[in-house]
Order: structure tokens, then sequence, then C-alpha cells
């Protein structure tokens, strides 16, 4: 079972949608839908904002549904110039930018119980995530996702991420979910479709392009589940 996770309602109603058989079961205040997506069995939730929330729906999905696969999708903001609001980026490896132990001696955004600042991404999920969003038109970029508990909309913080962390994209979920997974063993790959510049214009950005932001990486995700589907009744 391949469990997905998106913050807001925009990220995930489409896929929920796309469910057959389902079954909903609440726990920690949150809704696991669980059900058949092309064949393909899938538990998902609507995790909220933030790294805690999208942590502990992660372990839930591992703990309790026993997802194998965990992805994360949903929208978030450019932190590269060559990054535009509509592409999509997927995470080769994802940081959290808001852990700091520097003062300790470590680097920036090092996670001590992983022993690393960079947490990669699985590469099989993330060159089907890459290409089933290529197939939907999307201009794709791979490469660093961070993530932390503010939203980003200025300039200074926006050159500090890409220039310590060589970050293209920011949000708020994306490396909870990585850590999570990658402390229980398990695959993970995270799309973001781009909403906004991580500038103080996002704040207009923002509202204006996240459904349209949020509306790609839904049928992203869809057409990688559909293709998974594909490649096992061929197997069948």
């Amino acid at each position: 079972m391949i469990g997905i996770l998106g913050a807001m309602e925009e990220e995930v109603a489409a896929i929920c949608a796309a469910l057959h058989g389902k079954t909903v079961r609440r726990l920690a205040g949150t809704d696991f839908v669980c059900g058949q997506a092309f064949g393909t069995g899938v538990c998902i939730c609507q995790c909220g904002v933030g790294k805690v929330n999208a942590a502990a729906a992660t372990q839930i999905l591992i703990s309790v549904f026993g997802c194998e696969k965990i992805i994360n999708t949903g929208i978030g903001c450019s932190l590269d110039e060559n990054v535009h609001i509509g592409d999509a980026v997927v995470a080769g490896d994802l940081c959290e930018w808001d852990i700091n132990i520097t003062a300790l001696g470590e680097v920036r955004g090092y996670i001590e119980k992983l022993g690393t600042v960079h947490i990669a991404s699985d590469r099989q999920l993330s060159d089907k995530l890459a290409a089933a969003a290529a197939a939907q038109g999307l201009t794709v970029h791979r490469g660093t996702i961070v993530s932390g508990d503010t939203f980003v909309a200025d300039s200074r913080l926006k050159k500090i991420l890409h220039a310590t962390f060589g970050a293209l994209c920011g949000e708020m979920e994306g490396a909870a979910c990585a850590h999570t997974a990658a402390l229980n063993g398990v695959p993970f790959a995270v799309l973001r479709c781009v909403s906004d510049g991580g500038d103080p214009d996002a704040q207009m950005d923002y509202p204006r392009f996240k459904k349209t932001a949020a509306a790609k990486s839904t049928a992203t995700v869809l057409a990688f589940l559909q293709t998974l589907g594909k490649k096992e009744e061929g197997a069948g």
C-alpha cells in the first residue's frame, strides 16, 4: 500500500475522489482514507500544515496502515530563479532548514538521529513522479526541497536557503515526512508544484496561484498511480 499525504484539502481531495472501496478511519484528529486507485492500494490523508502534523501522519500511515511507500504532494515556493510559478519540483533530497544546532558545532540543518543534513528520497519513486509530471506538460526540476515551520515570504531568507542548502523549493512538510520515513526505512518521494516565489510578493501570489498549483500536483499523483496500475495489470 502507498501512503499519500498533503497538508491542505486542495492537495488531496481529487486523489481521495478517485479511490474505490473507500474506508475512513480517524486517528490523531486526522481522517485516513483507504481504497484502491487504478488497482493500487492507497491510504491518503490531509495531515494539516507544518512539520509535526506531517511527521505524525507519516508515522500513522506506516505503523497503523502498513504503508510500504510514502508520497508527499502539494505546493511550495520557488527558491531558485530558474524555478517558476507553475513548475514542478521533485525532491532528490530534503532538508529541515529550521533545525539549528550550530552552537554545538554542527552545520545548519544537521539531523542527529539520521547523521545527515540532506535526506535522500527514493530514486525509483522520484523518477516515476517526475515522468508523471512531465506527461502532464509541466516543467520539472529535480533537486533539494527544504522544509520549515515558517511560510517563506522574504527575499533575504530565500537567498539564505538557496545558498545554504542549494534548495530549489521551500515548503512546510516534506522533510518531516522524509525524516519519519527514513527512520522507519520506508521509501519516499516528495512532489511540489510552485505557487509563489518565496519573496514579498508571495503574500499576493500564493492565494492567487495555490489552487492551480495544487491541481497540477494532484493530477501528477493520479497519473503516477495510473502508471503503477497499468504495470501491475501487465505483470498479471
